[in-house]
C-alpha cells in the first residue's frame, strides 16, 4: 500500500522535462504503422519487436536503431502525430514544461520549408498547452553526420526565422566521427542570435569530449 501511495505521489508531482528527442519518442504502434506504410526493410509485428530494435551495446548501434524507426517520418502529419503522442505521454507523468529536441534538417532534406516544419510541431504544442496544460519549447537538434557547414547553415536559417517557439540548439550523433570542436561556427551563430546552447558529450569518447563541449 505504501509503495502504491508513493508511486501515485510521484506521478502527480508537477515535473519539468529538459531533454527528450521527438524522433526518439515514437510510440511502438505508431512506429509499426509508419514502417508498414513506407514498406520499411524492417517490419515489426508488435511492440516487443519495436523495443527489440533498441537493443544496443554502444552509441553507434543506438543511432542506427533510432534512424531505422525515425526515418519513417516522411510527412509533416507524421511529425505532428509523434508530437501529439509525446505530449499525451508527458501529461500522464504530470509534466508541466518540456524542452524537446527536433532534427529539423531531416525534414528540410525531404523538401519541406523550415517555417512549415516548425509550424507543424508548434500547432501540436499549442494544443498541448490548451488541453493538457503543458508548456513546451523546441531545441533544434544538429546531427553531427551532416557536417559542420550544413549545421551552421541550419542554425543561421533558424536564427533568421526568429520563431518564439525555438529556445535553442543542440548537437547529437557519433562523437568519434564528428567531435564538438568541428561545430564552433554554428554555436557562435546561435549565441549571437540569443539562442540557448546545449550539446551531447562524453557518450562515446570520454572526458575529452566534455572538455571540448
Amino acid at each position: 500500500m505504501i509503495d502504491h501511495q508513493l508511486d501515485e505521489f510521484i506521478r502527480k508531482m508537477p515535473k519539468v522535462e529538459l531533454h527528450v528527442h521527438l524522433e526518439g519518442s515514437i510510440q511502438p504502434q505508431t512506429a509499426i504503422a509508419l514502417m508498414r506504410r513506407n514498406n520499411s526493410e524492417l517490419l515489426p509485428e508488435d511492440a516487443d519487436d519495436v523495443k527489440e530494435l533498441y537493443n544496443f551495446d554502444n552509441l553507434s548501434q543506438f543511432v542506427t536503431a533510432m534512424r531505422s524507426v525515425s526515418n519513417n517520418i516522411v510527412q509533416l502529419e507524421d511529425l505532428t502525430r509523434v508530437a501529439d503522442e509525446l505530449f499525451e505521454h508527458l501529461a500522464l507523468q504530470h509534466v508541466r514544461y518540456v524542452e524537446f529536441d527536433c532534427a529539423l534538417q531531416k525534414y528540410l532534406d525531404l523538401g519541406f520549408e523550415l517555417a512549415d516544419i516548425v509550424d507543424a510541431v508548434y500547432k501540436s504544442a499549442k494544443r498541448a498547452e490548451e488541453h493538457l496544460g503543458i508548456l513546451s519549447r523546441l531545441i533544434v537538434n544538429q546531427i553531427r553526420s551532416y557536417g559542420s557547414e550544413v549545421c551552421a547553415n541550419l542554425v543561421r536559417r533558424v536564427a533568421d526565422l526568429n520563431h518564439p517557439f525555438i529556445a535553442g540548439v543542440g548537437l547529437s550523433g557519433d562523437e568519434m566521427k564528428s567531435p564538438q570542436k568541428e561545430f564552433i561556427k554554428s554555436y557562435d551563430i546561435a549565441r549571437e542570435a540569443g539562442l540557448g546552447r546545449t550539446v551531447h558529450a562524453g557518450e562515446a569518447v570520454g572526458p575529452e569530449s566534455i572538455w571540448d563541449a
